[in-house]
């Protein structure tokens, strides 16, 4: 009987997947029992593969101010700005200073980088507060959206960012509550009214 046995372990290990699948759902728990054996193996198949490769990966090395320089033309922008300043930094200093880069030269994407930065230089310089200071707060209460997918498919949270919104402004509206009032001092005799 032992030997049986053997014989239908080995039977099983022999199957084919769709013979298993067949054998399993007209009840045989040893042809399940397989099925779910080899999945397990599977998994750690593809665990050991996952720690070889990233074993194997070089550490991600962070990009010098060059390279950064060489692959983002807002950074580009910026780092001229930075060393020059505003006043030299023209289109045609950037076109330059892409071309000694070795990098495209659009005026269209080029002028886009620079006004960004140009703008970013012109927010710093502003004195006067333009948005409430619950901001900052507030933003963590609102949803993420996600930018794969258009806004009206998002309507729901927009509704939810909205309401934030309506909240703190209605926090900020309510008036404080009023002083209690003092009783008017009594009049001193003889005085004029």
């Amino acid at each position: 009987m032992k030997e049986q046995a053997e014989k239908q372990v080995i039977q099983y290990a022999e199957k084919t997947f769709p013979e298993l699948l067949a054998l399993a759902m007209s009840g045989d728990r040893e042809a399940a029992g397989e099925i779910i054996r080899r999945q397990e193996d599977q998994k750690q198949q593809i665990e050991s593969l996952k720690i070889k490769a990233s074993s194997k990966r070089a550490p991600k090395a962070e990009k010098t101010p060059l390279e950064l320089a060489k692959d983002n033309a807002y950074f580009r922008a910026a780092l001229l700005v930075k060393e020059f300043g505003q006043e030299a930094v023209t289109l045609q200093t950037l076109t330059l200073a892409s071309a000694f880069l070795d990098k495209g030269l659009a005026q269209g994407n080029l002028r886009q980088a620079l006004n960004r930065v140009t703008q970013i230089i012109k927010a710093q310089a502003v004195t006067e507060t333009v948005f409430p200071i619950w901001l900052v707060e507030a933003a963590a209460e609102i949803p993420i959206i996600d930018e794969n997918l258009k806004l009206e498919e998002e309507e729901g949270k927009v509704s939810e960012i909205k309401a934030v919104i309506q909240k703190y402004l209605d926090e900020q509206e309510e008036p404080e509550a009023p002083a209690p009032e003092a009783p008017e001092a009594p009049a001193k005799k003889g005085a004029k009214k």
